[in-house]
């Protein structure tokens, strides 16, 4: 039975390994995949629209079990 539940996040793969590895050392395990959210924001000019700024976010839910 699952007892408590943890988002841990980072901005790339290693922040993130770095967070899920971090509380695997208190007890907890990773539950499911890891999700990605991509921000991207845009930019409209003289040469049509153009990337301006590019953020990823990974999670990874973690849990820990009775």
């Amino acid at each position: 039975m699952i007892t408590e539940y943890l988002i841990c996040y980072g901005s790339d793969i290693k922040e993130l390994q770095e967070a899920v590895n971090k509380v695997i050392q208190n007890g907890w395990q990773p539950f499911g995949g890891v999700a990605v959210a991509l921000s991207v924001q845009w930019l409209s000019g003289q040469y049509g629209v153009v990337e301006e700024d590019r953020r990823e976010l990974l999670c990874q839910a973690v849990v820990k079990m009775r």
